[in-house]
């Protein structure tokens, strides 16, 4: 089980996507132009974040994900442009 989003930056952008549960341990998915991210424990704790820059502009797939199968439960996402 996940969760798909979708933002969309202008060329030069720079973003950081944090993801945070008390129920679950994160897992955060961040892809644009080809370019694939992941993270686990980045934000501290079993908390997840991803920065990333968009060169060239785009759609950023993010996808909000669980550590291991059958975890599930409450999260935040927040995206930040830096």
């Amino acid at each position: 089980l996940y969760d798909d989003y979708f933002v969309t930056a202008p060329a030069g952008a720079r973003l950081r996507i944090t993801m945070r549960s008390a129920d679950f341990d994160t897992f955060l998915v961040a892809a644009v132009a080809g370019r694939r991210m992941t993270d686990d424990d980045g934000a501290g704790g079993t908390d997840s974040r991803i920065e990333l820059g968009v060169p060239d502009g785009g759609r950023v797939l993010i996808r909000a994900n669980a550590m291991s199968r059958g975890m599930q439960g409450a999260y935040t996402l927040q995206v930040e442009a830096l």
